[in-house]
């Protein structure tokens, strides 16, 4: 796998912390999903995590309907399943992150920005700040695109992201 570029020497590294049946269990996923390099990363990092904190074998983390069922979805491609495996991870390992995120994320998508404007945050919280951009044509565009935010409603309901 190494050698035809479909492992990254980390991760390979990585498995080599893991036993022997928990090592064939991930490789078998990381070699069904085709998960990039980073991705092998995280997927090694969140499934270790899940196992210690949650007291599992790797093969039993592996092994649960959620993640079977992501796997075995034929409505989805490689690149999708292997999305939402690592996202059902994340939201697993991390789930007062991602219930935060959620929130924040649902406050945003409940606004009717204008055309070519997006609010970014710091997905993680570490920056308290919110960051808008805005795409225009020229200074007319840009004018009647501040002048639509200005009148929007609901801007108050974006959350104070390091408020409880």
């Amino acid at each position: 796998a190494i050698a035809q570029e479909e492992m990254s020497m980390k991760a390979a590294k990585a498995l080599l912390e893991f036993d022997r049946n928990s090592q064939r269990a991930l490789f078998r996923w990381i070699s069904v999903l085709k998960f990039n390099f980073n991705q092998q990363i995280k997927f090694l990092e969140h499934i270790r995590d899940i196992g210690m904190r949650e007291h599992m074998t790797i093969p039993e983390v592996l092994c649960e309907g959620s993640l079977l069922k992501i796997l075995k979805n034929v409505r989805l491609n490689n690149p999708q399943k292997a999305k939402a495996v690592l996202d059902a991870l994340r939201i697993r390992r991390h789930p007062r992150l991602s219930r935060a995120q959620q929130v924040v994320e649902n406050r945003i998508s409940s606004i009717s920005l204008p055309s070519g404007a997006a609010i970014h945050y710091d997905p993680y919280f570490e920056d308290p700040n919110y960051r808008l951009e805005i795409s225009f044509k020229d200074g007319k565009d840009l004018r009647k695109s501040i002048n639509l935010l200005h009148s929007l409603d609901g801007l108050e309901t974006i959350p104070d992201l390091w408020q409880p």
